[in-house]
């Protein structure tokens, strides 16, 4: 996969936890844009800027991890950091990038685009 792949695969599972799908996107050198439908049919234009994508891939297990044990509902990680970092290290994970890992994935926030504006956003938490 080049980087845009990944940047697309991560939106795909980031998106999946608020029960939406990528309709439109396009993906430039820092930032992707476009557009998601959620299970009720309304639609939403997103931004997403990115400056640093070196644990993507690894944020992409993240959060498959946690929509597969459902250990998220709605943008809220609903497990104990200390056992999703505990459950990371049974799975093989290097101790030293999980907190890494968890805190990318937490401080990403993609902007909701209403008439042309930067509005609300996505983003997770614990």
């Amino acid at each position: 996969m080049n980087s845009s792949q990944y940047i697309v695969r991560f939106l795909c599972s980031f998106f999946e936890i608020f029960r939406a799908y990528i309709v439109e996107i396009k993906v430039y050198t820092n930032r992707a844009d476009g557009k998601i439908i959620f299970d009720d049919g309304e639609k939403q234009k997103f931004v997403w800027h990115f400056s640093d994508s070196n644990y993507i891939m690894k944020s992409i297990l993240l959060l498959d991890i946690l929509l597969q044990k459902r250990w998220i509902h709605n943008d809220q990680i609903i497990t104990s950091k200390q056992e999703l970092i505990n459950f990371l290290k049974l799975e093989y994970w290097e101790e030293s990038e999980i907190i890494k890992v968890i805190d990318y994935t937490c401080n990403i926030q993609i902007f909701m685009i209403d008439e042309g504006e930067e509005t609300d956003s996505f983003f997770i938490h614990f």
